[in-house]
């Protein structure tokens, strides 16, 4: 039994306690006055007061009874299962709420239009309120991750449907396969009664996805399988221009940062529209806003930016205050469009690099003087002279000697390039994998000082490399060349995308006439082939075996080494974009490629990593691996912090395009996709009120106590009249009274009782 108004079953039951209070009062003791004629009454009391006690008795009784069930019937009590007064119990109503991104579609552009969720809400908060008294109601919310506002069901409808008027839309896509999960969750947990299901959402295309998994059909109840009702969905086709993406790449020899927009739109028939695109940087000076025209039938479009550094500080050089070295940093680039029906996705956030500059290191032992002949100069000063052609103010290249390499100048460096590898002391091989999990770049490549690489074990082992690596390379019979074709041309993710067109002319004239043999690697490892087709070039993450901490970094092989008793690669073309675009584009990689989303746990592969911080200042941890141990609830440009809180990165996370899609979908739609769970009637508020009316089978025991009630003073009346004894009092008219022959009797009775005491 569910009390509703459980003040006035106190109040009752305090009541029923005046009669008792009444009848105590009453029974006061009095003085005693002797009258002659007493005994004889009070003979004829004792004789009847055993009947007469419990008279009292039964009308007290009564007249409790009446103030406890008055107080009871006002509290509305309503009979759930009991079994006494109905063979089932009330329904359990379960309404899966839309709160996901998509329902921030509002109207149209203006602030002050209501969006899809405000109606939502309010539907949804008055369907509670008109069901029926001993209706029982759960709420689960859809966006992910999917999680119950209200569960189990309560009875209490007025405090649910203010739960939900306090609800405001979620940054997150909406997930109804995991909610229906949930919803089947609960009902197996209490199959028993009527159970119904009542999704509320407008079932647009970034809400109900066909492609989607379809939800598993419901637990049934004991009464069957469940009803499942629904809001009718959206048939207003609104138009839309999203923005898709935004990348931002910072040069490593200038402080320019290249900003790439693009824009889908859909909907509203694609007529032309013209939307302004501004772009924001941290730490940049100001850009004008740039105009995008859509054609009549255009989905889809892209506008560039440059932006430059302005002379504010991205970060403090003083780490007491906050930052870091003052050499590394992020930027925030944030790009917005005019506002239109969806808010969600006229905005999207990257990070670019904000360094003051990209540092490399070159192990190698000094020279002084120029006496060595072209042919005699080793590696590592061809390797400079490349990546650093001329005074590039964003790019630092260091020759670092071997034994001055340890964990303190590693920590400093963004790519290590090892053309002597084997002045590396095996004891530094673990620290300078700690250099690439942090997230470095290692290159390296055989050294033309030894016939025997012995450091290629080593390499091997501590990176946990699949490649089969020789550790000879003798001089060839014939120079070979490159391949034609290379197995990552004309792929945007190409390391060589930028001069994508030139390569095959800048590959062409190249000639090897040593080089390591290498088996077992994977193509998607390879980057450069030779014309027999063995690796030039490989680049691949190093793996974690044993379940140890994934590497953020990357390891890179040159199975060649660029002095010209090797190969001619030093004076050719080539030599510049081979060592500037791998350290470009792998720095890249590391550094600016992950995308989070709301509503998801981000692997962060940024060096020293230890928690994620937002504009707020919410903060979500990372685990040693760079996995952050909770959601990101929200979007914007996020900070990396290491353990001393000094920002090491940025995250940007950004809600998912494909949840803010407003396309809408037919009820054949949605049904089709309800399948496994039933039929579902689709409704507004009102039809599905009349269809969710109190069910039948949900006694309402008020009625039963007033009717008790009732019955009960009926019986108090007829009790208080006849133990009154007002039927004798009016036949005491032809009574005699007391007659002298009773008297006689009386003392004749008495006296026999005083002989039989005396005998």
């Amino acid at each position: 039994m569910t009390l509703l108004n459980g003040g006035f079953l106190t109040a009752g039951l305090i009541a029923a306690a005046i009669p008792i209070l009444i009848h105590f009062l009453f029974r006061r003791r009095r003085p005693p006055i002797d009258w002659a004629a007493m005994d004889i009454l009070l003979a004829a009391l004792r004789r009847q007061e055993r009947r007469l006690r419990l008279e009292q008795l039964l009308l007290l009784a009564a007249r409790c009874l009446l103030f406890a069930i008055a107080g009871l019937a006002l509290a509305r009590p309503v009979l759930e299962g009991s079994g006494l007064l109905s063979p089932s119990g009330g329904r359990t109503v379960t309404i899966v709420l839309d709160d996901g991104v998509v329902t921030r579609a509002r109207d149209g552009a203006t602030l002050g239009s209501a969006s899809d969720f405000e109606r939502l809400r309010q539907q949804t908060a008055e369907l509670v309120r008109g069901l029926g008294a001993g209706d029982s109601v759960g709420v689960v919310l859809a966006s992910r991750p999917v999680r119950p506002l209200v569960l189990p069901p309560t009875t209490d409808r007025d405090a649910v449907a203010r739960a939900i008027e306090s609800l405001e839309a979620s940054e997150a896509a909406t997930d109804l396969t995991a909610a229906m999960r949930v919803v089947s969750e609960s009902l197996g947990a209490s199959p028993e009664g009527d159970h119904v299901v009542v999704v509320a959402s407008e079932f647009r295309l970034g809400a109900l996805d066909v492609t989607r998994p379809q939800p598993a059909a419901l637990v049934a109840a004991s009464s069957g399988a469940p009803r499942l009702v629904a809001f009718p969905p959206a048939t207003a086709d609104r138009s839309d221009v999203a923005i898709s993406s935004v990348e931002a790449q910072r040069a490593i020899d200038d402080d320019s940062i290249g900003v790439t927009v693009r824009l889908e739109r859909a909907g509203g028939g694609n007529a032309p529209a013209s939307v302004r695109v501004t772009v924001e940087g941290d730490g940049t000076s100001p850009v004008p806003p740039k105009t995008v025209r859509f054609d009549a039938g255009q989905a889809t479009a892209r506008v560039e930016f440059s932006l430059r550094a302005s002379n504010e500080q991205l970060l403090p050089s003083d780490p007491a205050a906050g930052g870091g070295s003052g050499r590394v940093g992020n930027g925030a680039i944030t790009a917005r469009i005019d506002g239109d029906s969806m808010p969600a996705n006229d905005a999207r956030h990257a990070i670019f690099d904000a360094r003051a500059a990209t540092r490399i290191g070159v192990v190698a032992r000094r020279t002084f003087g120029s006496g060595a002949e072209i042919e005699q100069v080793p590696a590592a000063r061809w390797i400079t002279r490349a990546l650093s052609p001329v005074d590039q103010p964003g790019l630092e290249v260091a020759e670092i000697d071997p034994l001055a390499l340890d964990a303190r100048i590693l920590k400093d460096l963004d790519a290590l390039l090892l053309p002597r590898p084997e002045l590396i002391e095996p004891s530094l091989w673990p620290e300078v994998r700690r250099f690439v999990d942090r997230g470095g770049l290692l290159l390296a490549m055989p050294s033309s000082e030894t016939n025997v690489q012995r450091w290629i074990d080593a390499f091997v082992a501590t990176f946990g490399l699949s490649w089969q690596v020789a550790n000879e390379a003798p001089a060839l019979d014939a120079p070979l060349t490159f391949a034609v074709e290379q197995p990552q041309r004309g792929s945007a993710q190409s390391v060589f995308s930028t001069v994508d067109a030139e390569l095959p002319d800048l590959l062409r004239p190249i000639e090897l006439t040593r080089r390591l043999e290498i088996r077992g690697a994977s193509s998607s490892d390879v980057v450069l082939t030779l014309a027999d087709g063995s690796p030039f070039l490989l680049v691949t993450t190093p793996s974690s075996p044993n379940g140890a901490i994934a590497s953020r970094g990357l390891v890179a092989l040159m199975t060649s080494a660029p002095e010209l008793a090797w190969t001619n690669l030093p004076v050719k073309p080539f030599m510049v974009p081979l060592f500037q675009e791998l350290v470009r584009k792998a720095l890249a990689r590391i550094g600016g490629s992950e995308q989070a989303i709301v509503a998801e746990r981000p692997f962060v592969s940024v060096r020293d990593a230890h928690e994620l911080v937002a504009s707020n200042g919410r903060r979500v941890s990372l685990d040693q691996a760079g996995l952050a141990k909770d959601i990101v609830p929200s979007s914007g440009a996020w900070s990396v912090t290491d353990v001393a809180g000094r920002v090491v990165g940025g995250l940007p996370v950004n809600v998912e395009a494909a949840a803010t899609r407003l396309t809408p979908q037919s009820q054949e739609i949605v049904a089709g996709w309800f399948a496994p769970v039933g039929q579902p009637s689709f409704g507004t508020v009102e039809t599905l009120l009349a269809e969710l009316a109190p069910n039948r089978n949900v006694v309402g025991a008020a009625v039963w106590l007033l009717a008790a009630l009732l019955g009960i003073a009926l019986v108090e009346t007829i009790m208080a009249r006849w133990f009154s004894h007002a039927a004798n009092a009016s036949g005491a008219r032809s009574d005699g009274g007391v007659t002298a022959t009773a008297l006689r009797a009386d003392e004749e009775s008495n006296a026999s009782a005083e002989t039989g005491v005396a005998a």
